[in-house]
């Protein structure tokens, strides 16, 4: 029988997340896609609304509480409750660096408050239709009321702003994350076993759990399913069904989704490499190959991607 700890650190750790710190005017309103990630948004200083593209509900966040959103929906946050708004800006996660950047939103307004946001890619993602029910937009609150019974977790609001700054500050913000979505998933699972009995989902197997690492680890060399089959031991169709059975994609599909993160954080770098060793690096035999792959997936070429001002969206294409 799997247990929630089995389903938590083998299914639902943190494998990385992008964050931005965000100061949000009074009139000022941040906006996020629909994502394939989980999104995070812990209230560092003041207040903002929080509500869901398809929802005319909003809800108010004060310092110390925080919302996840376990599907990634669009949604938007709002430095307060009215619908006019001075300035709207689309939200764009790209690779955070050692310290979360700082975008400020105010036009012209007072500062309503400063969120940290956060893009979480989980180990493995949670399911359209999980076994531990998770609701599409999870608040947790410093001082709980009427709207939700959860509690955030204690900590020293204050304090925690300061160490969202920094060297280090990424790695601190997504071991937090860590801790967040475990305790929204420990929150749903308690209220949902109350109720009936929660069959948690099976875990993976090990030999889907040794693949992924490989391909995490060494998505430099040119796989193919048979080699990938012959270093776990199964057949190339046993090693398939298996794969897509636990995971939800194909392992080829899931080795060009390592490769084009990669991809896009080469391409995105200060001084990026030439885009045959960018080839080299993440496993394909030729730049043309790697640049069929990545128009493919963003649907431009390596070439216009690294001349667009900004980037893509990376974590809401993959």
């Amino acid at each position: 029988m799997t247990t929630l700890t089995d389903y938590l650190l083998q299914e639902r750790s943190v494998e990385h997340a992008d964050s931005v710190l965000i100061d949000l005017g009074r009139r000022a309103c941040a906006r996020f896609s629909s994502s394939r990630n989980v999104m995070l948004h812990l209230v560092l200083q003041g207040s903002l609304f929080i509500r869901l593209d398809r929802s005319q509900r909003s809800f108010e966040l004060r310092a110390g509480d925080y919302a996840i959103l376990f599907y990634g929906d669009a949604h938007s946050i709002d430095g307060s409750a009215d619908d006019e708004t001075a300035g709207v800006e689309t939200i764009a996660f790209g690779d955070t660096g050692d310290a979360p950047p700082l975008l400020s939103l105010r036009e012209g307004s007072g500062l309503a408050a400063r969120v940290a946001s956060m893009s979480i890619s989980l180990i493995h993602a949670v399911p359209a239709r999980p076994s531990c029910p998770t609701p599409e937009l999870h608040i947790f609150r410093r001082e709980p009321d009427e709207d939700s019974m959860d509690h955030a977790l204690p900590i020293d609001i204050a304090q925690l702003a300061g160490l969202c700054n920094g060297p280090g500050a990424t790695a601190f913000l997504s071991a937090l994350a860590n801790l967040c979505i475990f305790q929204g998933i420990r929150a749903c699972h308690g209220k949902a076993s109350q109720l009936y009995r929660v069959s948690l989902e099976k875990a993976r197997s090990d030999t889907t759990s040794a693949l992924l690492r490989i391909m995490q680890t060494q998505f430099d060399k040119q796989w193919t399913i048979r080699m990938l089959a012959n270093k776990v031991g199964l057949s190339r169709s046993s090693l398939a069904e298996k794969f897509r059975d636990h995971v939800g994609v194909s392992p080829i599909e899931y080795l060009t989704d390592v490769r084009m993160k990669h991809a896009v954080e080469l391409l995105c770098a200060e001084d990026p490499p030439p885009l045959w060793e960018i080839s080299r690096r993440i496993g394909y035999k030729s730049e043309s190959s790697f640049a069929r792959a990545f128009k493919t997936r963003f649907g431009v070429s390596p070439r216009a991607y690294s001349r667009q001002s900004g980037g893509l969206d990376f974590a809401h294409q993959t």
